[in-house]
């Protein structure tokens, strides 16, 4: 018998090298070929799966299980049932979550609600979806020829209602014209919406209280009512928070001298600048002016052509002090 033959310690190092290269070898291979089996099977599972859900039948693993509504801004904040969000979504229970495609049932649901600004769809869990809603702000109504658009802080077209179910505490816009009056659409060009958001956010934030209607017929010569019985004539937009401000100043006095039921024209034009020393408000009283709803006849501005003005002196004697009147007031 062949005597084996004895190997030097270099020898039997590189022997174990070899040896320990091999089953490494070994072992990258069979962890590549489950890797690679998982995958298949894998690929094959969510094939069968998607195919389910094309169908309309449940999936075997990984399906949806319950699907909630979350009201970002609290329970009953929002004027749609959970119920009907979820339907509009398109997802469904047992619905396989490889079919769920997020960015198209959130395009639903904002697509048939049109009062909903924000909405997220995600998962909570393996088996819950969660959809996240939220209510936009409303701005204001634009008047049409034939009704009123109510519009929100997004700019979009909430709803179309008659004059007769219009709110009464909302603001009416005079004198645009609508980009869009479907359900969903963008409703102003960008200077008429920066005007009455402006205009809208300033007399939330003052505090002041019945302005009823914005006239932007003219984008440098702006109206805005206030209880559809007392015309503000605002000038242009470069001051437009200021003469809210100070007509929220001024309407004690107003209301103080010429008594609760007041009827007139308030010129705050000179508003409109830079300067303040120039800011003056001029109030002429009339036993009655034409209504921020204009049909077919052009409005007048002059308040001798709606109705019986204020003597000379009355109309000559401004005051820039808000704090104490506003300019001259009727017997």
């Amino acid at each position: 018998m062949k005597q084996e033959q004895q190997l030097t310690p270099m020898q039997a190092r590189r022997a174990e090298k070899r040896r320990r290269l091999r089953r490494r070898r070994i072992i990258r291979l069979t962890v590549v070929v489950v890797v690679l089996a998982f995958l298949l099977t894998a690929i094959i599972w969510s094939v069968i799966e998607i195919s389910k859900a094309s169908r309309g039948e449940s999936a075997s693993f990984f399906g949806v299980k319950a699907v909630e509504v979350e009201f970002v801004d609290g329970e009953g904040t929002v004027r749609y049932a959970k119920e009907d969000i979820i339907r509009a979504s398109g997802i469904y229970i047992n619905q396989s979550l490889l079919a769920v495609n997020k960015v198209k049932a959130s395009n639903s649901v904002l697509d048939a609600f049109p009062y909903l600004d924000y909405v997220e769809i995600k998962n909570t869990s393996f088996s819950t979806v969660c959809i996240r809603v939220s209510e936009v702000e409303v701005l204001a109504a634009v008047q049409t020829a034939q009704d009123f658009l109510i519009i929100g802080k997004n700019n979009h077209v909430l709803e179309r209602v008659s004059a007769e179910n219009l709110p009464a505490d909302l603001v009416r816009i005079v004198g645009a014209q609508p980009l869009s009056e479907e359900l969903g659409g963008d409703a102003l060009e960008e200077r008429s919406l920066r005007v009455c958001t402006t205009i809208c956010n300033a007399a939330q934030a003052k505090n002041v209280e019945g302005i009823t209607a914005i006239d932007i017929t003219e984008k440098t010569d702006l109206r805005m009512w206030w209880k559809d019985r007392v015309k503000i004539i605002l000038g242009n937009e470069s001051n437009l928070v200021a003469q809210v401000d100070a007509f929220g100043q001024m309407l004690p006095t107003l209301l103080d001298k010429n008594g609760s039921n007041v009827t007139g024209q308030l010129d705050m034009s000179s508003y409109s600048d830079d300067k303040a020393e120039n800011d003056r408000a001029v109030f002429t009283p009339a036993d009655s002016l034409k209504k921020p709803l204009f049909d077919d006849e052009t409005p007048t501005d002059d308040p001798a052509a709606d109705s019986t003005t204020a003597t000379e002196s009355q109309a000559e004697n401004p005051t820039g002090d808000t704090s104490t009147t506003t300019a001259a007031t009727a017997a």
